[in-house]
């Protein structure tokens, strides 16, 4: 058994992605204490995909977290045991940064996720199997070389006699353990494993090659405070001091020495009661609480006003004890204070004068009241374009005559006469023999 201060060398690392205002990849990474109990080390938050650079830079966090003053580790980091849900470019930074450090990579998951691609041929997600059902290391190595002779591109160029494809038998980055929060899926892994009758046991008699090497138990760490290393805490306290500046006046609270109210810039409204009668000191907005670090509001009044050291500050949120008593039980939501102005507080009035009445000058149209207006100019250009096509097709379609003026037409036929009205006939004329003969001459 190892002693109190000192880690089991298994880490667990995930990335989990989540979705909303905070959105974002987060990393986190998850020990086994002395005791077996759960301890997160590290928890990132990144813009970038989970990749070996991300890796690294969570890794590198880490090493330094798990160092203490004289520079001894609180476990054997460099012959480290890593189990990882994937390789995302979490087994090439373990193999950069930790040269000694063994990787276990759960076989369905890499299987699933390399087989799924779409530019895989036929039986690539058998070779994958068969890797991680070697049961030896000549028949790792033959697999291996199989696999890397039609998929050179997913190999690249790491080290696989360290690095171990595991079958894990807890339900390790499956379903229904997958949260969007990277802690509690990480607590739900260490909950199964906590099960376990021996899970130190259990891992030595799953891996069969030289990973067993990095479960040998470990010395003592110095008996020295197991508190981060002083230049972690002094960047962060650094960057608490360089957000002075937003800080506008710290105001003492009415018959009490202990409490201020500490007011930001450009916004007046916004300010916060800070209690140094506590140890350490307490901030309304809950970081100290929160974050075992002193925030501005903190940092600006004991510059002020109280003689404190601000390194004094400093909780023991940094040690493994603190950590386990902090994560093994169920945090409470910090309830939101709302705090009255006291009885001489006085409303100022806005500094920028403001004119009486409407603005007089000329407002910009809103984006509907120019749609509409749009509208309206296409409806009146389309009817126009309808009644011109109207009169052109008029002209073009054959239609009756055009009526013709009085004096183109012509003069109206004499109207018939009466009987009465026609003069009288003429008499025929009679022929020879019908004329009497002319009388004898005397």
């Amino acid at each position: 058994m190892l002693q109190e201060k000192v880690l089991e060398p298994v880490f667990f690392g995930e990335f989990c992605f989540a979705r909303g205002q905070a959105q974002g990849n987060y990393g986190v990474i998850v020990a086994l204490d002395a005791n077996r109990q759960k301890m997160p080390v590290a928890i990132m938050h990144t813009l970038l995909t989970e990749c070996e650079e991300s890796w690294t830079d969570m890794l590198e966090e880490t090493i330094d977290y798990l160092k203490d003053e004289t520079g001894a580790s609180l476990c054997d980091t460099e012959n480290a045991l890593f189990i990882l849900d994937s390789d995302k470019g979490g087994a090439a930074a373990a193999f950069k940064l930790l040269k000694k450090a063994y990787v276990l990579v759960c076989k369905q998951h890499r299987s699933e996720n390399f087989a799924g691609n779409s530019d895989l041929k036929r039986g690539a997600k058998q070779r994958y199997f068969d890797v991680a059902e070697a049961t030896s290391e000549a028949a790792q190595k033959a697999a291996i070389q199989k696999l890397t002779s039609k998929e050179k591109k997913y190999i690249g160029n790491l080290p696989f006699n360290k690095q171990f494809i595991l079958n894990l038998p807890w339900g390790i980055t499956r379903g229904g353990n997958m949260t969007s929060n990277p802690v509690e899926s990480e607590h739900n892994v260490l909950n199964e494993i906590r099960e376990i009758d021996d899970p130190c046991y259990c891992l030595r008699r799953m891996v069969d090659m030289a990973a067993t090497n990095a479960l040998a138990s470990q010395e003592a760490a110095n008996a020295a405070t197991s508190r981060a290393t002083p230049n972690v805490i002094n960047k962060k306290l650094n960057e608490v001091v360089q957000k002075l500046n937003k800080v506008q006046r710290v105001a003492p609270v009415e018959k009490s020495t202990t409490k201020y109210l500490v007011y930001m810039k450009g916004d007046h409204k916004q300010r916060f009661t800070v209690d140094c009668s506590l140890t350490p000191p307490s901030c309304s907005c809950f970081k100290p609480q929160v974050t075992g670090m002193p925030c501005e509001h903190v940092a600006i009044v004991i510059r002020d006003y109280e003689d404190i050291d601000i390194e004094e500050c400093v909780q023991d949120f940094d040690t493994v004890e603190r950590w386990r008593e902090q994560y093994n039980r169920e945090f409470s939501v910090p309830q939101v204070v709302i705090e009255e102005p006291p009885p001489s507080y006085l409303l100022h009035p806005l500094a920028v004068p403001m004119k009486k009445g409407r603005p007089k000058t000329r407002r910009h149209k809103h984006r509907t009241d120019v749609i509409k207006a749009i509208q309206q100019r296409s409806k009146s250009k389309k009817a126009r374009l309808d009644k011109e096509a109207e009169e052109a097709e008029e002209e073009s379609a054959p239609g009756p005559a055009p009526k013709r003026k009085a004096a183109d037409l012509p003069a109206d036929p004499a109207p018939k006469r009466k009987a009465a009205d026609l003069p009288a006939d003429p008499a025929p004329k009679r022929k020879a023999a019908d004329i009497p003969a002319d009388p004898a001459p005397k």
